[in-house]
């Protein structure tokens, strides 16, 4: 009698704890496995930390400014992600492996929905072997982990809610009523909380629930569906909207307007070449784009045929119908990065996200090609060694040197770490002026999370004037709104961390400028009686006034 009581009630439950336990073990070991190799990067990377900087001073009550007592700034992409990380900095002041355990929850909990829906179009739910496939295709390169846990930004959050929002669409039924109506419009709402481009993937999942549901009971109860839904997105994009118009003064982040060319042809050109690159990025990530290109054609074709013969509202219609919906999601995954330009971040930020959905479609579409399931795990199982030998073989990041400078995203974590110790060593040289100098510099997450004084981002993401300076932001990605004019009405302190040479591919107007060597010198500076020395280009007024304090060891050096 125990025994059927558990089979019946308890079956369930045991199952689900024991795949968390499983995912737990493989992706938390792999997790840990990078966190070593990346020399144990408790600080995520730098643009991690310019997150952190806003939301330790929304949880100390100065609201969302980057300079304490400093201009109102949009800093940061991710308004949802600064309000986590501020809750957090609530509780300690360095949240960091709190969020990287909240990163590894977040991580679990994507990849057991996917699971959940393969195992949801499969006949025989006892069979493992879909499992195994999913597992491999995760876990067999890097990138996707490491984005997801490591560099403790928003990547992990954005992959959570856009597989629970494209979850949540394909489960649409004609018996779908209020409760799967505000289950997404509240998806939809926490992603227009999270990235802009939540206000093209909300109309994406609207679209596709309603056309869904139209084709099962018909349009006016698909549109009854929708309709909170759509209310839910418009309503928070219009109120987002007037907050930053309000709050910060733009209708979109500072971000946007610091980093995106105002030219549509270039930002499609460089998004293109991103795109080409993450096809071309290793023999796997080439086959799950092209599998999705096929699939979708097919299941396009599928749709057709099927609306020519009116069979919408058979299962076969219906199966049709969530493969075409699985498959507009996999392509707006691949094509909406390329609007903006792409990423200037190795191993492909913004595809990450969406790659568990892009695994989820192949592995559906694959297993439906099989018509005799006696040889679908043998021939599946095949098919992974062979997608697992290739791989080592074909990609440029691989368990095998995660870690290496050069292939990976360490240098990353390295910019983030010495940011911090940079904004250390400022502190303690001029702990004892009486105001801190200002310092302008190209990377300004870390040092900003530990130097108090003020710190110009030379880059424009925190800073409104050179954000919204005149230029087409078509240098370096992300990294091309410096703007010349601004530096000198702004004039920092000191610039930068070393003067051999100035840094000519961020700052290529002042490499040669003779006005920014009339009024710059470098040199080192260092407290006497201490070991640390700053070395960078100060301020001829500055510097003079640290020659006469007997307090600061000066030493220049000659323009190079």
């Amino acid at each position: 009698m125990t025994n059927i009581i558990l089979q019946k009630n308890y079956k369930p439950l045991l199952t689900l704890l024991g795949l968390v336990g499983l995912l737990l073990l493989i992706l938390g070991g792999l997790t840990f496995y990078a966190f070593y190799q990346f020399e144990k990067p408790v600080v995520g990377v730098d643009d991690a930390n310019i997150s952190f900087v806003y939301a330790r001073h929304l949880a100390q009550g100065h609201g969302f400014v980057y300079n304490i007592g400093g201009e109102r700034v949009e800093g940061f992409t991710t308004l949802l992600w600064v309000l986590i990380s501020g809750a957090f900095f609530t509780i300690t002041k360095r949240p960091e492996l709190q969020l990287l355990a909240f990163n590894m929850l977040l991580l679990i909990a994507t990849n057991l929905m996917a699971i959940y829906y393969l195992y949801r179009t499969q006949k025989d739910r006892r069979d493992i072997t879909i499992l195994v496939a999913y597992l491999l295709f995760i876990i067999v390169i890097p990138d996707y982990i490491v984005w997801m846990t490591l560099p403790l930004m928003e990547t992990g959050l954005w992959s959570f809610l856009l597989t629970g929002a494209a979850i949540t669409v394909l489960l649409v039924n004609g018996k779908s009523g209020i409760k799967y109506a505000l289950l997404l419009s509240t998806v939809v709402g926490l992603l227009l909380l999270t990235r802009p481009e939540a206000i093209a993937w909300g109309l994406i999942f609207i679209l596709l629930a309603g056309l869904q549901t139209a084709f099962m009971v018909g349009l006016r109860k698909a549109l009854k569906l929708i309709a909170v839904p759509t209310i839910t997105y418009i309503t928070v994009l219009v109120g987002l909207t007037v907050f930053r118009l309000s709050y910060f003064g733009y209708p979109l982040p500072n971000t946007y307007y610091a980093k995106v060319s105002p030219s549509i042809l270039f930002n499609l050109k460089v998004g293109f070449e991103y795109f080409l690159s993450y096809l071309n990025s290793g023999f796997l990530i080439g086959l799950v784009i092209f599998s999705t290109l096929v699939f979708f054609s097919r299941d396009l074709y599928a749709l057709i045929n099927l609306l020519r013969q009116r069979k919408v509202l058979s299962d076969e219609a219906s199966v049709t119908l969530k493969n075409f919906s699985l498959g507009m999601i996999c392509l707006a995954g691949l094509l909406l990065p390329i609007l903006p330009g792409g990423d200037h971040f190795k191993s492909f930020r913004f595809y990450q996200p969406i790659y568990p959905l892009l695994v989820v479609y192949l592995l559906v579409s694959w297993f439906s090609l099989i018509k005799d399931r006696s040889y679908a795990r043998w021939i599946t199982l095949a098919a992974l060694v062979v997608i697992a030998f290739f791989v080592n073989f074909t990609h440029d990041v691989t368990w095998k040197n995660v870690g290496e400078k050069g292939v990976s995203i360490l240098v990353e974590f390295r910019i983030a770490k010495q940011g911090r110790e940079r904004g250390i060593l400022l502190a303690d040289i001029f702990e004892e002026l009486e105001r801190y100098p200002s310092i302008g510099t190209i990377t300004s997450g870390g040092i900003k999370m530990t130097y108090p004084g003020e710190v110009i981002d030379l880059m424009g993401l925190n800073n409104l004037e050179m954000g919204h300076s005149s230029g087409l932001r078509e240098g370096t990605k992300n990294h091309a709104a410096f703007n010349k004019e601004v530096f000198f009405q702004q004039r920092p302190q000191i610039v930068g961390s070393s003067c051999n040479p100035l840094n000519a591919l961020y700052l290529p107007s002042l490499s040669e400028d003779s006005e920014f060597h009339r009024l710059y010198q470098c040199a080192s500076v260092k407290r006497i009686g201490e070991k640390g020395k700053y070395r960078g280009f100060f301020r001829n007024d500055f510097l003079l006034l640290l020659s006469n304090d007997d307090r600061f060891k000066v030493e220049t050096e000659p323009d190079l």
